[in-house]
């Protein structure tokens, strides 16, 4: 309904009308088994990350402003010269500091591999994380630089889930590489893709309920408190190691 002081209606209305109707693609939102064949064929076939770091270079305030973001304050991450006093030799960056860095690295896909990369194979499903993970190889220092490539590694199918029946776990691996070509760190993480409407199917449902703590098998059941979550630092950038 347009307002009754908009002085030309007829022309936004026939605007209005005139905007084609997008149309989707074949299968759009549907998981099908076409789809997951697809998928399975690009294991291990690298692919160039889209966007570009926040960071090329590890620097001092970069290091600083990271960790006193979320409220580090490690001088082995702040203090150059409490670095030199260290096993290190000098500042290394936070452990979760590779988020913010990594030059894409472009594969040049062979004109087969371009082909089969082409666009999503579960296009129109959500893609929700539920995994990730690092294994770190090599501490960043001041004036690293990375690269970064990624690949998926892992294509399993759920036939029943209690958050939208049939679903598949994708995982894929991010590689990083410094000035070197020394592997610093290796990053994995798993989404789980899902028709969208069977997901929001099962919500509006309502969530299964669960045993109570202490009842025949059941588990203790509460919300976590995220704020008492923090990540085991690797080896390296424990206090003890400092």
């Amino acid at each position: 309904m347009l307002p009754a002081a908009f002085p030309f209606p007829g022309i936004l209305e026939s605007l209005v009308s005139a905007e084609p109707e997008k149309q989707l693609p074949p299968g759009y939102g549907v998981l099908t088994d076409e789809g997951i064949a697809r998928l399975r064929e690009r294991l291990g076939v690298f692919h160039k990350l889209p966007t570009t770091p926040h960071n090329y270079e590890v620097t001092w305030d970069g290091t600083r402003h990271f960790a006193m973001g979320h409220g580090d304050d490690n001088p082995l991450w702040c203090d150059p010269e409490y670095g030199k006093t260290s096993v290190w030799d000098g500042l290394i960056a936070p452990p979760l500091f590779f988020y913010t860095m990594g030059e894409p690295v472009d594969p040049k896909h062979t004109p087969e591999q371009k082909a089969l990369m082409k666009g999503d194979p579960l296009i129109g499903l959500g893609a929700y994380q539920a995994v990730m993970e690092w294994e770190w190889w090599k501490p960043l220092r001041l004036r690293d630089r990375l690269k970064v490539q990624k690949t998926n590694i892992g294509v399993s199918v759920k036939e029943k889930s209690a958050f939208s029946g049939r679903t598949v776990h994708e995982t894929r691996a991010f590689y990083y590489k410094n000035q070197d070509n020394d592997l610093c760190a290796v990053q994995r993480g798993t989404w789980i893709r899902a028709e969208r409407h069977k997901s929001a199917e099962k919500k509006k449902g309502g969530r299964p309920q669960r045993s109570a703590p202490g009842s025949a098998g059941g588990k203790p059941v509460g919300h976590h408190d995220l704020t008492r979550q923090r990540h085991r630092a690797p080896a390296h950038a424990r206090p003890e190691a400092r």
